[in-house]
């Protein structure tokens, strides 16, 4: 993964959804700033992705159940664990 570009991972069963995982967006010493995993979705949708998983909405609005389950997969949380790996050496 480089160190300065954003990840984008795509949601397989909606393509609609994405999830921007972007290192620019890390503020070591202001951690509230920023917003480093943002979900997007249809119509402009965004919101971040500890919001989408831990209320299941995106702005607002639902987040289908199918993308629910992508978000909350292994597959997910394994780029999430690698972005922030990333992000830590890139820090240090």
């Amino acid at each position: 993964m480089a160190s300065n570009s954003e990840t984008v991972l795509v949601c397989p069963r909606d393509n609609r959804w994405r999830l921007v995982m972007d290192p620019a967006q890390v503020f070591p010493d202001d951690p509230g700033n920023g917003t480093p995993l943002l979900l997007e979705g249809p119509g402009n949708l965004s919101g971040t992705y500890d919001c989408a998983i831990q209320t299941g909405e995106c702005d607002g609005q639902p987040v289908p159940s199918l993308v629910y389950h992508w978000l909350d997969s292994e597959d997910v949380t394994n780029a999430i664990v690698e972005f922030w790996n990333s992000v830590e050496k890139t820090a240090a």
